[in-house]
């Protein structure tokens, strides 16, 4: 009997293993797909901006692309503005040179700098901003010194605005007590799940999200462009139409 019930659920999960569809890595969509998807909804149209942005200022003395790695994997999630300058820097007061590059139109700063001795992390979230210091990070192997800067900008910038130390899984914002304990973390990006934190930080700066939208929801919220095709036309139209459609009472007599 118990021979038969093996060779059962045998047959059962070899079944199972047939049936079971093969997963797929999603791939990006193309430029042409996305225009394809959202053509219907008058295409995508990108917030007007006030030329607010972070700033990543790098005066580690080096030039690479590491802050532009780091932007271009950030905004896959959070949808901000980023500006880079590359400069040097005199005084070891890092805490003053981090708060003293902050402008009205750079309301948050991550400084990137080369200073041994110094903490590997500086972080003011109540000036929304905090520095890298590279000098503990340094490694003959540049692919993972890169991964190391990645790690580490992308926790100073979530501590500087707002976002708070968590053991969540997928999250780079754990405890981290050394270099050997930064590179056995295997995230290197912010959960999405403390990104509403640091949106909200954002907010209050007047920082704003340049994430594409479809041209219906931005006329919905009543900042879409004039429109520039049937499409977008007719949208605005049918639009209008509903706002100016008078309610119904629907509270009986």
């Amino acid at each position: 009997m118990k021979s038969h019930i093996l060779i059962f659920m045998a047959a059962c999960a070899a079944l199972s293993a047939i049936a079971a569809p093969r997963r797929t890595a999603l791939k990006p969509m193309t430029p042409e797909e996305k225009e394809a998807m959202f053509a219907k909804h008058g295409g995508l149209v990108r917030p007007p901006s006030n030329g607010k942005s972070i700033l990543i200022y790098d005066a580690r003395g080096i030039v690479d692309t590491i802050p532009e790695d780091f932007i271009k994997k950030t905004r896959r999630t959070l949808f901000v503005p980023f500006t880079v300058k590359r400069g040097t820097i005199k005084d070891i007061d890092l805490a003053n040179v981090v708060r003293g590059l902050k402008t009205e139109m750079t309301p948050a700063v991550i400084l990137l700098v080369d200073k041994p001795g110094l903490p590997t992390l500086g972080i003011f979230p109540e000036d929304s901003c905090g520095y890298v210091n590279v000098a503990l990070l340094k490694d003959s192997d540049s692919e993972r010194y890169a991964l190391r800067m990645q790690k580490e900008l992308s926790r100073v910038m979530g501590f500087a605005l707002g976002a708070y130390q968590m053991p969540q899984p997928g999250c780079s914002l754990v405890p981290i007590s050394d270099v050997n304990e930064l590179d056995a973390m295997k995230a290197t990006q912010l959960s999405p799940l403390r990104n509403m934190s640091i949106y909200n930080a954002i907010a209050s700066l007047d920082v704003k999200s340049d994430r594409e939208v479809p041209y219906s929801l931005a006329v919905r919220q009543g900042w879409a462009p004039a429109p520039t095709n049937d499409v977008q036309k007719a949208i605005c139209d049918r639009i209008k139409a509903l706002k100016e459609k008078p309610k119904v009472d629907r509270v009986s007599k």
